[in-house]
């Protein structure tokens, strides 16, 4: 697979009509999300393994 590049995803956000940006950010922000979680996750569980 390619990486998704972020242009792309800016260039699909305005393509949504304005009704479905909403929903379009909503998810956007739920990936951030959990993409914070699973680092912390992993950051944790390094440390344990090193102790």
């Amino acid at each position: 697979m390619f990486p998704k590049e972020k242009n792309s995803t800016k260039e699909g956000y305005f393509h949504l009509a304005p009704e479905d940006r909403l929903e379009f950010e909503l998810e956007n922000q739920e990936k951030e999300e959990k993409e914070i979680i699973t680092e912390k996750v992993f950051d944790r569980l390094k440390e344990k393994d090193s102790q």
